[in-house]
C-alpha cells in the first residue's frame, strides 16, 4: 500500500475510533427522538468511513476476483455516502421544529432514492464511476452530479436553519448561526476533494460536523430545560451574574417575573401530563412576545419563568408585560383545553450607576409578581 493511501485509511480508522467512543459515550436508554436521529448519523458515518477505508485498501491490488470485490466496495460506498446527510437532515428538522412527519422522510429521502437508481443502472453505463480489469477505480461522467446529491440535504437544513433563525429572539440566534456554520464543513471538505482528485476529506470533514454538534448537544443538555426548551435555572444564574458584572453606569436591566396562577390545581383536576402541557403553552407564549426583542427567557423551577431585558425603558417593560398576556390568550383560545391558563407577573429594574446584588432584584420582582397573584385570588 502506498504512502498517500495509508495515511488516508489511518485518517479514516482514526475518525471511526472517536465517533465510536462518542457513540459508546451516550446512554441508549430513554433517547428522545432528536438522540435518536443523532446516533443514527454516528453510525452512519462510521460505515462511510469504513468503507471509504476500504477503497483506499483494495484499490489497485491484484488477487482473484478483486475487480468484482472492488465494484461492490466502491457500489456500496456511494450508497452509505447517502445516508449520513439524510439523517442529519432529519436531525436538524427535528432539532429546530420538534416535529417530523413520515411525508417530510419521504421527500427528504428523493436524493437517495435518485442516487440508488443510478447506482443499479451504473453497471451498464458506468455513470458513476468504473473498476478496470486491473482493479483501479475511475470516475464516470456523472460522477459529480451524483456526488452533489448527498448536499442537497445540506442546502435543505441550512434553508430551514435561516427559516428559523428569521424567528426566534435575538439571544437565541448564535445557536442557530453556529447551526448553519457547522453544516458548511462537509461542503468545504467537498470543494478540497474535487480540486485535488485523488485526495479524500469530505468525509473527515463530516467527522468534524458530527464532533461539533456533539459537542453542541452537551453544551445544548445542561443549559435547556428539558420541557419547555427554554433556558434553565443554571444558565439563567450565570447569565444574570455576567450581565451585572458588565453594567457600565449608563445601563439598565430589568427582571420579569412569572409565574402561573392555580397551577397546582391543573395539575390535580387534570393531571400532570396536563401541567406539562400548561408548561409548554406559557413557554410558547413567552416566546411570542419576546420574538422581535433582545429578552432572555428561562424556566427557573416549577411553574415559575423568567425574562431579562437590558438597556431598555420601564414603559417598553410594561408594553411586554401586556403582549405576554395577548400572547397567553392567543394560545389559551387555540389549545381546546378545559381550563384556562393565567399568568401573575411582576417586574423590577436597576441602573448601572446604583446597582443592586442581583439577589435583591429577584426578590423586588418576586414580590411584586406574588401580588400580582393576589390580586388573581
Amino acid at each position: 500500500m502506498g504512502m498517500e493511501r495509508f495515511l488516508y485509511t489511518e485518517c479514516n480508522v482514526f475518525a471511526m475510533v472517536v465517533l465510536f467512543l462518542m457513540y459508546h459515550g451516550r446512554k441508549r436508554e430513554f433517547l428522545t427522538k432528536d438522540q435518536i436521529l443523532f446516533n443514527q448519523v454516528i453510525i452512519s458515518t462510521m460505515l462511510v468511513l469504513a468503507l471509504d477505508a476500504a477503497t483506499w485498501i483494495i484499490n489497485g491490488e491484484v488477487f482473484p476476483h478483486a475487480q468484482l470485490v472492488g465494484y461492490v466496495i466502491n457500489w456500496l460506498f456511494w450508497l452509505a455516502s447517502m445516508i449520513p446527510c439524510y439523517l442529519g437532515f432529519l436531525f436538524g428538522y427535528y432539532k429546530v421544529h420538534h416535529r417530523m412527519g413520515r411525508r417530510l422522510c419521504l421527500i427528504a429521502a428523493i436524493p437517495v432514492f435518485i442516487a440508488l437508481v443510478l447506482l443499479i443502472t451504473n453497471p451498464v453505463n458506468g455513470w458513476i464511476f468504473t473498476v478496470s480489469e486491473a482493479n483501479v477505480y475511475h470516475r464516470g461522467p456523472f460522477f459529480y452530479a451524483v456526488g452533489m446529491l448527498p448536499f442537497a440535504h445540506i442546502v435543505a437544513a441550512e434553508m430551514v436553519v435561516a427559516g428559523k433563525f428569521r424567528r426566534v429572539p435575538r439571544y437565541e440566534r448564535s445557536s442557530y448561526e453556529l447551526m448553519a456554520a457547522i453544516l458548511l464543513f462537509p461542503v468545504v471538505g467537498c470543494i478540497i476533494q474535487t480540486m485535488f482528485y485523488g485526495t479524500s476529506t469530505i468525509w473527515l470533514c463530516m467527522t468534524v460536523d458530527v464532533m461539533v454538534f456533539y459537542i453542541y448537544l452537551q453544551n445544548d443538555n445542561i443549559s435547556m430545560d428539558f420541557l419547555t426548551r427554554l433556558n434553565n435555572r443554571r444558565r439563567f444564574d450565570n447569565y444574570a451574574k455576567l450581565r451585572c458584572e458588565e453594567m457600565k453606569d449608563d445601563d439598565n436591566l430589568f427582571l420579569i417575573m412569572i409565574d402561573i396562577n392555580n397551577f397546582k390545581s391543573i395539575n390535580d383536576t387534570y393531571g400532570h401530563a396536563e401541567g406539562d402541557s400548561a408548561l409548554a403553552m406559557t413557554a410558547m407564549a413567552l416566546r411570542q412576545a419576546a420574538a422581535s426583542r433582545r429578552a432572555f427567557l428561562a424556566r427557573i423551577g416549577g411553574d415559575e419563568f423568567a425574562m431579562i431585558m437590558e438597556n431598555t425603558e420601564a414603559q417598553k417593560v410594561e408594553a411586554m408585560i401586556r403582549k405576554i398576556r395577548r400572547c397567553m390568550d392567543h394560545e389559551n383560545s387555540g389549545s381546546g383545553k378545559a381550563y384556562t391558563v393565567s399568568l401573575a407577573i411582576g417586574y423590577a429594574g436597576m441602573q448601572g450607576k446604583d446597582q443592586m446584588k442581583f439577589d435583591r432584584l429577584f426578590t423586588l420582582a418576586d414580590a411584586r409578581m406574588y401580588a400580582d397573584k393576589r390580586k388573581f385570588r
